[in-house]
């Protein structure tokens, strides 16, 4: 028999937690802490909630976040509240006018990240509160029979 893969979940995690409310258009914010992979886990399952009231965003634009990437705790890649990464995001999150939650899943890196998140040509300047990123970490799992 082949065997059957399935996923095996970690603790949810606050990546942006009140840091991106009032994020202006194509502004950046810089998280204030660290999520740090210990256990490995190679993917996450990343969710953006909008807060509480219904913005009108520009069509074909998102919110952007990147996973900085760092040896130790303190020190990571290039990349914060006013200067955009020179690589692609890690994780996009694609709006439509009215959107409250996105869900996307995305590599995970090992060790200490530290979350920048850009508010990317929306148009809008995001709720002034309930601005959240939060990820699940998940792998995969095999079992045989």
């Amino acid at each position: 028999m082949q065997p059957t893969f399935y996923l095996v979940s970690g603790a949810t995690a606050y990546l942006i937690s009140g840091q991106a409310s009032g994020l202006t258009n194509n502004s950046l914010r810089l998280a204030a802490a660290d999520y740090v992979n210990a256990s490995g886990y190679l993917m996450g399952l990343f969710e953006w909630v909008g807060g509480g009231s219904v913005l009108s965003y520009t069509a074909s634009t998102s919110i952007s976040l990147w996973l900085l990437q760092g040896v130790t705790s303190g020190t990571y890649e290039d990349g914060a509240s006013g200067f955009t990464p020179s690589r692609v995001p890690d994780v996009v999150f694609p709006l439509v006018s009215g959107s409250l939650r996105v869900t996307r899943i995305a590599r995970l890196p090992p060790g200490p990240i530290r979350t920048l998140i850009k508010n990317d040509g929306t148009g809008v300047t995001l709720n002034g509160s309930g601005v959240i990123v939060s990820m699940l970490p998940i792998t995969f799992q095999g079992t045989s029979g």
